[in-house]
């Protein structure tokens, strides 16, 4: 604690927690392989978390704080979480859309959008992240499927 606290401080170094994530930023995630694979992990774990299959719900936001402290959550989580959310809500809505009724779809949708919500908050997503997840989620599960599920409403009445 002195030496970071009194000496490095003083010497216009970097403290030794500074150092330690620029240690592991350059020597692990740099790598193009490992960063792939990494991301390939904590993907996985936001998906086992979308279903229900994930026990310890803190991973997620361990994992998003990972990507915050080594400084790559703008650059390269972000966009493919996004990316991803893009792709499941897609196939959820169109998947519901073709199999439940317009008050069974509209509750789902609402539901989905509260549990990403939810797990957003509790995972550490920044606000303006949160707030693209409900844009986007609003767009694909209601805006795109709405002339769908309306004329497939109209046809059972």
């Amino acid at each position: 604690m002195y030496l970071d606290r009194a000496y490095l401080l003083s010497q216009g170094k970097p403290t030794l927690e500074n150092f330690e994530v620029s240690l592991f930023r350059s020597s692990v995630f740099e790598d193009a392989q490992l960063q792939k694979d990494t991301l390939a992990g904590t993907f996985d774990v936001i998906s086992a978390a979308r279903i229900g299959a994930l026990e310890n719900q803190e991973l997620v936001g361990k994992a998003i704080t990972l990507y915050h402290d080594l400084g790559v959550y703008t650059q390269i989580f972000e966009p493919r979480f996004m990316e991803l959310l893009q792709k499941f809500a897609k196939e959820w809505s169109e998947n519901a859309a073709s199999e439940k009724s317009l008050p069974e779809y509209i509750k789902s949708a609402t539901e989905l959008m509260d549990a990403e919500l939810a797990r957003g908050e509790a995972g550490g997503l920044p606000l303006t992240t949160r707030q693209d997840v409900l844009k986007t989620l609003e767009d694909l599960l209601i805006h795109r499927q709405s002339t769908k599920l309306s004329r497939s409403h109209l046809e059972i009445m």
